[in-house]
């Protein structure tokens, strides 16, 4: 499903090339990272990634040109696609370790 979603409606932006050619990546600036780009998307957690998909670039202090998607796409959509990008990223994506509780019941 994350797939489907960024290849209709990710894929201009966040690869260099689309199933029907070029994309539009090189013409924008700032350039938008590459939806394999695990140097920076893998520092980035699914929270902020979900609220800037949803939200849009100018309401996280990004570009303005990442438009907001909350209307357009569903909540599973969007996640879908967070789903993605952890699945693609290079270098390989690993969770963060969940820290356990801090007191134990002894």
């Amino acid at each position: 499903q994350g797939k489907r979603v960024f290849y209709e409606k990710c894929v201009w932006c966040h690869a260099d090339s689309t199933p029907a050619g070029p994309s539009n990546r090189m013409n924008l600036q700032p350039t938008p990272p590459l939806i394999n780009d695990g140097q920076l998307l893998n520092s980035l957690s699914d929270e902020y990634l979900e609220n800037v998909i949803t939200l849009g670039g100018a309401a996280l202090g990004k570009s303005a040109i990442m438009p907001p998607w909350g209307r357009t796409l569903s909540q599973d959509d969007i996640r879908a696609v967070i789903a993605y990008i952890r699945a693609v990223a290079q270098p390989p994506y690993q969770r963060p370790a969940q820290l356990g509780p801090k007191y134990s019941a002894r």
